[in-house]
């Protein structure tokens, strides 16, 4: 989300709340959110695989490190929740107790945008929020038990399981409804008006990934050697000369 240049009647929490969001949005979150990636992928299979059996350990072993697996996890969660939480609160507060207009297609200060957020209804941004906020908090129990119990045997036997891996499974849910939902309604935006936002996320990877195909394909191209030329036909004196 682009940050505007904020009004001369800009209070102090929204001049904070700008600060917040343009600090997060620097590229140092982006980089270590990317660099975060690895872990969340290689423990996330290493769980899973020590979760539904394939593995060669002992049991004692499979357990130790399946709840090294699910607290790194966890650990990288919290922290994409926490960084997300700001925009989050901010659209809250934005839609129920702002003096700014929070009317279709008006952004944080009521003034018109192109961002594709402000223009759904308000009631679909609002309960697509809640279930954002619902979230973070889920995400917040979930780490905070994993303290609380933190073996394998205590989180596997109540009330350790309800607080850890019942948390856990209502933030998934929780996100995953949000973004489908979110998902469903920018699509039917972007359809009913071509070009007027900018691409979803998924849009600009395949884009991205179009352009380093055609780079590729032009790289190899130019890169080939050039064809030898082909021998022309010998001509009618050369052929006398022959016979």
């Amino acid at each position: 989300m682009g940050l505007a240049v904020p009004p001369d009647d800009a209070t102090r929490y929204e001049l904070a709340r700008d600060a917040t969001l343009a600090f997060l949005a620097r590229k140092e979150f982006t980089a270590f959110a990317l660099l975060l990636i690895p872990f969340v992928l290689g423990f996330g299979g290493l769980w899973f695989f020590l979760l539904i059996g394939l593995h060669t350990l002992e049991e004692e072993q499979a357990h130790f490190w399946q709840n090294v697996a699910i607290q790194i996890l966890t650990v990288c969660m919290a922290y994409a929740a926490a960084v997300s939480l700001p925009y989050r609160a901010a659209n809250a507060l934005h839609l129920c107790c702002s003096h700014r207009s929070s009317t279709v297609g008006l952004d944080f200060y009521g003034r018109p945008t192109q961002d594709i957020w402000f223009h759904l209804p308000r009631g679909h941004r609002g309960a697509i929020t809640v279930l954002l906020l619902g979230n973070c908090g889920a995400q917040f129990v979930n780490r905070g038990a994993r303290c609380v119990y933190p073996t394998y045997e205590s989180s596997h036997r109540m009330p350790g399981f309800f607080w850890t891996t019942g948390f856990l499974l209502f933030a998934f849910l929780l996100q995953g409804v949000a973004a489908a939902y979110t998902a469903v309604l920018q699509g039917g935006l972007r359809k009913a008006h071509p070009g007027r936002f900018a691409p979803s996320p998924l849009e600009r990877l395949r884009l991205k990934a179009g352009e380093i195909c055609i780079g590729r394909t032009l790289t190899r191209r130019n890169g080939a050697p050039p064809r030898p030329p082909s021998p022309s036909p010998p001509s009618p004196v050369a052929n006398k000369a022959m016979v």
